[in-house]
């Protein structure tokens, strides 16, 4: 009786509820598609400085440090855990001086094994 008062007939407050069911059930829906692991991950790789960046997914050579093609920057999608392979060579006349995530030391090792569990983006640091 108390909602025939406040939305004003029987069939309207129905259509309300039939409304506020379906909202509910497409949030629903979408929050749990939004909590989904994704199935890929993006490595990133770039340079500051003059040097060549490589990377090995699973083993497997996708890029490789070469005089010819001498790779500054690289994008690809990789599968959640994988073992990427990462390394670092610095050009003639400069001197690798670190990786960095986020604007921060990653690590000094110009050579990394890291697992992927996030999109992810490294910079090999030169310096003269």
């Amino acid at each position: 009786m108390y909602g025939i008062i406040l939305f004003g007939s029987e069939k309207r407050m129905k259509r309300i509820v039939k409304i506020t069911v379906l909202c509910l059930g497409v949030l629903l829906f979408i929050g749990c598609k939004n909590n989904k692991k994704s199935d890929s991950y993006v490595l990133r790789l770039n340079t500051e400085g003059l040097g060549q960046v490589s990377y090995y997914v699973n083993s497997d050579n996708k890029i490789d440090l070469n005089d010819e093609n001498k790779v500054q920057s690289a994008e690809t999608r990789v599968e959640p855990n994988s073992e990427v392979e990462i390394s670092a060579r610095a050009s003639e006349g400069w001197t690798f001086v670190e990786w960095k995530k986020d604007g921060k030391e990653y690590s000094k090792d110009p050579n990394l094994r890291i697992k992927i569990t996030e999109d992810i983006e490294l910079i090999a640091v030169f310096n003269k």
